[in-house]
C-alpha cells in the first residue's frame, strides 16, 4: 500500500500545480496498486479535466494514430469516440484495441461494460456472427474487480433499455458462456489482494484512502477554470434565455475554441453545412459533461448546446439543463436540472415504474411509451405504475406503442386519457386496428381530447409521431363547435399486386355513419398505376356521398 499512497500524495502536488496530465498518471498508478474504486471515482473526475485542451479524434483514422500513442490522457477521448463506427466489427477492434493496450485502467473497464449493458449496435441473431461474443470475451481480460458485479447485473440492465426478446436471449447466452471466464479473473484478483503489501495492513489501508479520497473529490472544483464554470452556470440557470450562450460564446472564440463559432452559428442560424462539420469534429468533446450515460449517437444541438439525447440514464447533472428531448431514458430522482425537458421518447417499462416514484412536477408535455408485448394487454404492474405518476400534469400528447388485437373495445385502454395525471392530455395515438373506426369515433366523442390518433396494425415500422409509416393512419380532431368530426386519413404507396390495399381503411371508413364527420381528408402517395388509382378514387367518393362530407383527397395518378 506505501507504493499507492506515494502515487496518490504525488498526484496530489500535481494537481496543485495545476500538472493534470501528471496527476492522472499518477493515480492510474495508484489504482494498479491498489485496485481501490475510490481512486476509480478520481480518475473518473479528473479525466475529463486533464483532456480538455487534447483535441479528440474525428474520423477513425485518427482514432487509430491516438490509440498508437498508448497516452492516458488521450485515451479519454478514445473511450468517449469510442463507439462512433459504422458497424460491429468496427466497434469490436475498438473495443479490443483498448482492452489490449490497458486492460488495467479503470476508464476502459466501465466503457466496455456500458457498452454491453446498453448496446448501441444491432444484435445479430446469426450464430456465425461473433461480434458480440468478443465484447463478451474482452470483459475477463480487464483488471478491475467490478466488472463481475457489472456483468450479473446484465440482464436486469437489459430490461431497462428495453431490449427486443429476441436480443435478450441472444446476448443472455454470451453472458453465460463467458461468466465462467470473468468470475475466475475476479477470483484471481481477490487472491492477489490477500498477498503483497495490499495485505500488509488492510486497516490502516482504508482508513488512509478514505481520508485521501476526501481531498481527491476536490480536484475538479480546484482544477477547472473557475470563469468558465461560472458562464456555463448562467447558461444552465436560464435555459430559454440566448444571451449567457452568447457571452459563452464569445468567450469561447476569443480563445480560439471551435465551440464558440458554433454557438454563435446555431443562435445566428447560419451556415448548416459548418455546423454539421464542426459536431462531426468536436460533437464527443461537447457531449463529455454527461459522461458514459449518453449515447451520442442521435444527439441534436440547438442554440449552441445539446437538445435531443438518447441516455440510458438521467442524473443529477447541470448540462442536462439544455435538453428538451430525452430517448430511452427518465429522471433517476427528483430536484434534477430539467427545466428544458418537454419530450420523453422511448419510455418503458422500468421507466414508468421510475416516473412512479417521483414526486417533483417535470415540465414534459410529450411521451412516447414503448409498452412491454406481454400476450394482448399491458402488464398489470405497467398499469398501476403508469396510474401511479403524479410527476407528469403538464402532459399533453402520449404515443402508445402497442399492437391492439381486433377484439381490443375502448373501455379496455379508457384508463390511458382518463388517469389523474392525464388531465392536460389533448392528443393520444394509438396502434388499433381502424377497420372499427366507428367504435373508436364514438368512445373518444365524449372525452376532453382534442385529438385522436390511429395507426393501421398493419404499420410495423412506422413513426408514430412524425407521421411517417407503412400502414395507414387516421387522425381525428374537433371542429368549431367541438365535435370529433374531422377526419384526416394518410395511406401507403398504392401496390400493382396487392387486392387488399386498402381494404381496412375503407372497413373504418365503411363502418361511419352519415352525419359523424364534418371533414374528410384523405392523402395518398402518387402512384403510376393508373387503373387502380381510378378506382380508388371512385370507391372514395362513393364513401363521401354516402357519409354527405365533402372529400379532400390528395392522390396523383401518372399517365
Amino acid at each position: 500500500m506505501a507504493a499507492a499512497l506515494g502515487t496518490l500524495d504525488r498526484a496530489l502536488a500535481a494537481v496543485r500545480a495545476n500538472d493534470l496530465r501528471a496527476a492522472l498518471v499518477d493515480l492510474l498508478a495508484a489504482w494498479r496498486a491498489s485496485l481501490d474504486v475510490r481512486i476509480a471515482d478520481a480518475i473518473d473526475a479528473l479525466s475529463p479535466l486533464a483532456a480538455a485542451e487534447v483535441r479528440a479524434p474525428t474520423d477513425d483514422a485518427e482514432w487509430t494514430r491516438a490509440a498508437s500513442q498508448r497516452d492516458p490522457v488521450m485515451r479519454h477521448w478514445l473511450i468517449v469516440t469510442l463507439a462512433d463506427v459504422d458497424g460491429r466489427g468496427a466497434l469490436v477492434a475498438r473495443a479490443r484495441r483498448l482492452a489490449s493496450d490497458a486492460p488495467d485502467d479503470p476508464r476502459v473497464a466501465s466503457a466496455l461494460c456500458d457498452l454491453v449493458a446498453a448496446p448501441r449496435v444491432r444484435v445479430p441473431e446469426s450464430r456465425s456472427d461473433t461480434s458480440w461474443q468478443q465484447l463478451f470475451a474482452l470483459l475477463a481480460h480487464l483488471r478491475d474487480p467490478r466488472v463481475v458485479d457489472r456483468a450479473r447485473a446484465f440482464p436486469e440492465a437489459w430490461l431497462r433499455a428495453g431490449l427486443r426478446r429476441g436480443d435478450h436471449h441472444v446476448l443472455s447466452g454470451h453472458l453465460a458462456a463467458a461468466m465462467p471466464a470473468i468470475a475466475a479473473a475476479h477470483d484471481a484478483m481477490v487472491d492477489d489482494e490477500d498477498t503483497g503489501e495490499r495485505a500488509a495492513d488492510p486497516r490502516a489501508r482504508d482508513a488512509l484512502v478514505a481520508d485521501l479520497a476526501g481531498e481527491l473529490a476536490d480536484i475538479p472544483a480546484s482544477a477547472a477554470t473557475a470563469f468558465e464554470l461560472g458562464l456555463l452556470s448562467a447558461v444552465y440557470g436560464a435555459p430559454a434565455d440566448d444571451a449567457p450562450r452568447q457571452v459563452y460564446a464569445d468567450w469561447l472564440l476569443d480563445r480560439g475554441d471551435p465551440r464558440g463559432e458554433f454557438i454563435a452559428l446555431q443562435l445566428a442560424d447560419r451556415d448548416p453545412d459548418r455546423q454539421r462539420a464542426l459536431i462531426a469534429a468536436h460533437g464527443s468533446r461537447w457531449l463529455s459533461p454527461f459522461g458514459r450515460s449518453v449515447l451520442g449517437r442521435g444527439a441534436r444541438f440547438a442554440r449552441g448546446f445539446p437538445d435531443t439525447l438518447a441516455a440510458t440514464a438521467i442524473d443529477n447533472n447541470r448540462a442536462w439543463s439544455t435538453v428538451r428531448v430525452a430517448i430511452g431514458a427518465v429522471p433517476e430522482g427528483d430536484d434534477w436540472h430539467l427545466a428544458s425537458l418537454r419530450e420523453l421518447r422511448y419510455v418503458r417499462g422500468p421507466h414508468i415504474h421510475q416516473l412512479a416514484m417521483l414526486a417533483r412536477p417535470l415540465p414534459v408535455t410529450d411521451v412516447d411509451w414503448m409498452t412491454p408485448f406481454r400476450g394482448d394487454v399491458i402488464a398489470d404492474d405497467d398499469r398501476a405504475a403508469f396510474g401511479a405518476i403524479v410527476v407528469l400534469p403538464e402532459l399533453q400528447s402520449l404515443v402508445v406503442r402497442a399492437v391492439w388485437p381486433q377484439a381490443v373495445v375502448p373501455e379496455e385502454l379508457a384508463w390511458l386519457w382518463t388517469a389523474r395525471w392525464a388531465r392536460a392530455l389533448a392528443d393520444v395515438t394509438l396502434r388499433v386496428p381502424i377497420a372499427r373506426l366507428a367504435m373508436w369515433h364514438d368512445a373518444f366523442s365524449p372525452t376532453r381530447l382534442a385529438r385522436v390518433t390511429l395507426w393501421g396494425t398493419s404499420d410495423s415500422n412506422g413513426d408514430l409521431r412524425g407521421g411517417i409509416g407503412y400502414g395507414f393512419c387516421a387522425a381525428l380532431s374537433r371542429d368549431a363547435t367541438g365535435a370529433l368530426s374531422r377526419l384526416a386519413m394518410t395511406w401507403p404507396t398504392i401496390p400493382s399486386d396487392n387486392p387488399e390495399y386498402g381494404a381496412e381503411a375503407m372497413a373504418g371508413l365503411a363502418s361511419l355513419q352519415r352525419g359523424q364527420l364534418t371533414a374528410l381528408t384523405i392523402a395518398v402517395p402518387p402512384t403510376r398505376f393508373r387503373t387502380a388509382g381510378l378506382q380508388l378514387r371512385g370507391e372514395l367518393a362513393r364513401l363521401a356521398d354516402r357519409l354527405d362530407v365533402e372529400l379532400s383527397l390528395s392522390l396523383g395518378i401518372g399517365n
